[in-house]
């Protein structure tokens, strides 16, 4: 029996102890093992090679203070921990303690179960227990796997501090920091004040555009190539008699090392059509700067580190020259207002938020919407009504240098519990949306509806789509986060029917007016939950539409909700999807869901990758759009359609002719030479070493 200490632990801090890592004085140094099978020795269970580095685990829980001194002489003693591996990832602390409580394990003091990783530790009251208890889990085969015991080697419990001075000793103090830091500021302020706003808005604007472009087509090189390592994850955390279902040709040693680790071809990143000035949306806070003066800007510092300075948004290269003078002509009016800027850390203040939209292609000078939100708190409406009514006349008093065509709504919360997105929203002057032309099509946009932030970029990203999207005129297209309908709305005269699911029902009415504005008659729009909706309309089809559905998913940066990924799956006769990712690593986990051999829980044929797309919607950013097609192949059991058995659907390239002009056109012509037959960039891209491939070894390195 497991002795009484070593389940004294409270729940809650067991559920905290895997759910994430906190230093503390307890951290060791453990041995990681990296299995070098490729997913062919997976399937067979040939023994792997395995490739043992040690790396810094950190302790989260915290011990009761009666308990510390012995706690903290355990986890320095190697004598007395371990590391269990060969475990089921998935499996939990309770799974463990039941595993040691049933081959009566007793000296326990401790156990520490990684989250999401197949291994754990274990802590002992003695020596003698530790061995006792090795002598039974090396070997022990539990839930159809191996158990294999490793030492632990405790690391230095002051290293973090010791890196820390070493640091500071090699860099120094930048002049500024350390004089601010001589006034009293904190470390945080400080670091703050050093920054200016454009290398934390945009970090890579000090980079060429072509460099740019070099690094997030490595950084996407190397984000793709964790698809494989976690796929062959999920199958060594299955059965080993449902392994040989994870046999994919996509996956096998010989396919990876052709490919260096890719799991499909990675087209070359498509450039914005702007590199400056290019973002049709930007969020500017209301606070204090450096010198505590009223700014609106963009913020330095974090204000859960009780620091909120603002910047001025005048060097920023994202930001276009229309909207940084409105910001200027807000911040001017907030430095004489009468109502005080809203400070982060005490939640007290009136103004909170500028929110400014710009249309790029509906002629000069350009629509802007204007959206201040304020915390109106215990002030009379009659005041929030009259200084809503100066701010407009201050706003109109000249014309804007660029001049452009303003209109302003006021959004009103209550107090601090409500975000500065929320709240009542009153029109002040001019309209409550704008107008935006993507790819010869007028948009309405509302002050909540999401729109792509780049409305260049927004144009390459449906020229792309529709060119590889297979579409014919029985095409029906589900397009899952529809946003205002951009996507679907582009594609929607090529095909029969046009289904957009959205969350925000502001945007879904954007969505409808949009398709009454380009005079689309064949679209519909559904302001749901895309896991209730997406299951409610593929099962409202009929069989010939569900035989030509293709769907197009643009989730938020966490990805696609997991019973939209189900229902995606269940739905047989879906066999392409372009998934749309602002977030690569969220499409990463996603698509372990898509690509997954078929069980209960995830019914109908896997996807597989055949082809990814970066598109950069965010110059001077280290961040990057990309679209990957997934296709599957059906069966005639799939969708009685008479389809042969196993036909593919794999269709790269449309004709010329279905690819819509616009801006974009000549910048998708390095995304589709590829497509004509050329190879892709990545086989030539033999500087990057991120794979070693030998024997059907795979691995990823940091």
């Amino acid at each position: 029996m497991m002795n009484a200490e070593a389940t004294t632990l409270p729940d809650a801090a067991a559920d905290a102890s895997v759910s994430s890592h906190v230093v503390n004085r307890d951290t060791v140094e453990q041995v990681k093992v990296e299995y070098l099978d490729g997913v062919d020795d997976i399937v067979s269970n040939a023994p792997g090679r395995v490739k043992v580095e040690y790396l810094a685990t950190e302790s989260q829980e915290e011990e009761p203070n009666k308990n510390w001194q012995e706690s903290n002489k355990i986890s320095q003693d190697p004598q007395r921990q371990v590391r269990l591996d060969g475990l089921n990832k998935f499996c939990t602390q309770k799974d463990l303690k039941a595993l040691l409580k049933k081959l009566d394990i007793d000296g326990v003091h401790r156990l520490k179960k990684v989250p999401n990783q197949a291994y754990c530790f274990i802590y002992f009251q003695t020596p003698e227990a530790r061995f006792a208890a090795e002598k039974m889990l090396d070997g022990y085969k539990w839930k159809g796997r191996a158990l294999s015991v490793l030492q632990a080697t405790p690391l230095d419990p002051d290293r973090f501090i010791k890196r820390h001075r070493e640091a500071e000793e090699r860099s120094g103090l930048p002049d500024a920091k350390r004089a601010a830091m001589d006034t009293g500021c904190s470390r945080e302020h400080a670091a703050a004040i050093e920054r200016t706003v454009a290398d934390v808005v945009a970090p890579l604007h000090r980079l060429p555009y072509a460099e740019q472009l070099e690094k997030k087509q490595s950084a996407m090189y190397k984000i793709l190539r964790t698809l494989p390592i976690e796929m062959q994850r999920a199958a060594r955390a299955s059965p080993a008699d449902q392994r040989p279902a994870w046999a994919f040709e996509w996956l096998s040693a010989e396919r990876l090392r052709e490919a260096r680790g890719l799991p499909c071809p990675v087209e070359p990143v498509v450039p914005s059509p702007l590199e400056r000035g290019y973002r049709n949306k930007c969020e500017f806070h209301c606070g204090l700067d450096a010198a505590g003066n009223a700014c609106v800007g963009f913020t330095l510092g974090q204000a859960k580190l009780g620091v909120h300075v603002l910047g001025d948004v005048s060097e920023v290269p994202s930001v276009s020259p229309h909207m940084i003078a409105a910001a200027a002509r807000v911040q001017s009016f907030v430095a004489s207002s009468r109502f005080p800027v809203f400070d982060k850390v005490s939640n007290v203040g009136f103004w909170r938020l500028l929110t400014a939209r710009q249309a790029f292609h509906c002629g000069e000078p350009p629509q802007m919407l204007l959206m201040v939100s304020v915390q109106v708190g215990e002030a009379e409406a009659t005041e929030v009504e009259a200084e809503f009514e100066r701010l407009a006349a201050h706003l109109q008093a000249t014309p804007l240098q660029p001049p452009a065509l303003l209109s302003l709504v006021a959004l009103q919360s209550d107090g601090p519990g409500e975000t500065a997105n929320s709240g009542d929203i009153k029109l002040v002057f001019g309209d409550a949306y704008l107008q935006e032309r993507i790819l010869d099509m007028t948009f309405r946009i509302s002050p909540f509806a999401f729109f792509q932030v780049n409305s260049g970029g927004a144009e390459c990203l449906c020229s792309l789509l529709r060119s590889h999207c297979g579409i014919t005129e029985s095409t029906v297209l589900l397009d899952v986060c529809c946003g205002t309908g951009t996507l679907s709305l582009s594609m929607a005269s090529a095909v029969r029917r046009v289904i957009g699911v959205e969350l925000n029902e502001a945007a879904v009415q954007d969505a409808k007016v949009n398709a009454e504005l380009n005079g689309i008659t064949n679209a519909t729009f559904i302001a749901q939950k895309a896991e209730t909706a997406t299951r409610n309309v593929l099962d409202g089809l009929s069989p010939l539409e569900k035989a030509n559905l293709v769907a197009i998913v643009d989730p938020p940066r966490a990805g696609l909700h997991p019973d939209v990924l189900k229902a995606l799956r269940a739905c047989s006769p879906l066999r392409r999807i372009l998934y749309v990712s602002c977030h690569a690593p969220s499409f990463v986990q996603n698509a372990v869901a898509l690509c997954r051999p078929t069980s209960l829980k995830f019914r109908g044929e896997p996807f597989s990758p055949k082809r990814a797309f970066p598109v950069d919607l965010f110059p001077h950013t280290d961040k990057c759009e990309v679209v990957v097609l997934l296709e599957r192949s059906i069966t005639t059991t799939d969708c009685a359609t008479g389809v042969s058995s196993a036909e593919s659907a794999t269709v790269i390239n449309e004709p010329a002719g279905t690819v819509p002009t616009g801006h974009s056109a000549e910048l998708l012509q390095r995304a589709c030479n590829a497509s004509q037959g050329a190879k892709p960039d990545h086989h030539s891209d033999v500087s990057e070493p991120i794979l070693k491939t030998e024997a059907g070894e795979l691995k990823a390195t940091e």
